[in-house]
């Protein structure tokens, strides 16, 4: 008797939660569910579905926000479908040529953040670099990724690569990048 009372509290809650099936908090509810057995392989397979069609919604306004120009609200809306169904297709994609885009409209002392594009720390060495180009490379390439702005951050890692694998140009920018700009004086009124 005492542990019908549990699982008719979890009924409850789950018919209320199954009014709106699109709901983050109704796939998160039901994959507790399914984890502590009350729930059946069907419910599995609806749960799933139901992750894989907010996560191509969520997707297709990413889309729309890269369309305008909205990278970090097309970040924010991508990494949200990612988190609902990891497994979507392209969605590394998408968040690549958000966060190069995100990263580029970045300045330190008025300079771009290289570093930032191609997503590696400023003590990367040439090797790190390379590699790190390869993979957002075949994430970005204009042949392989359709989506808006896909192209230009193509060219920003390219650029961001050929800056940082040159010696003169890297400290150059590394130079740029860690002055320190001196505030004028505030005049004196008298």
């Amino acid at each position: 008797m005492e542990r019908s009372k549990p699982i008719q509290g979890v009924h409850i809650l789950f018919g209320w939660f199954k009014k709106e099936p699109g709901s983050l908090v109704w796939v998160i509810f039901c994959v507790t569910a399914i984890d502590v057995g009350l729930l059946g392989t069907n419910s599995i397979i609806s749960t799933m579905e139901c992750s894989r069609e907010e996560a191509l919604k969520a997707m297709e306004i990413a889309a729309k926000k890269l369309e305008n120009r909205d990278f970090a609200g097309a970040k924010r809306i991508a990494l949200k479908a990612q988190k609902l169904f990891p497994g979507l297709e392209n969605i590394s994609q998408l968040l690549t040529v958000c966060e190069v885009h995100c990263c580029a409209a970045v300045k330190i002392n008025g300079e771009t953040d290289w570093y930032g594009i191609l997503q590696v720390e400023t003590t990367a060495d040439d090797m790190l670099l390379k590699k790190q180009y390869r993979k957002l490379a075949l994430l970005l390439h204009p042949d392989k990724n359709k989506f808006v702005g896909a192209e230009a951050a193509f060219k920003l890692i390219g650029e961001a690569h050929m800056i940082l694998t040159d010696k003169v140009n890297r400290s150059r920018h590394d130079s740029k990048r860690n002055s320190v700009i001196p505030k004028s004086a505030p005049k004196k009124r008298g």
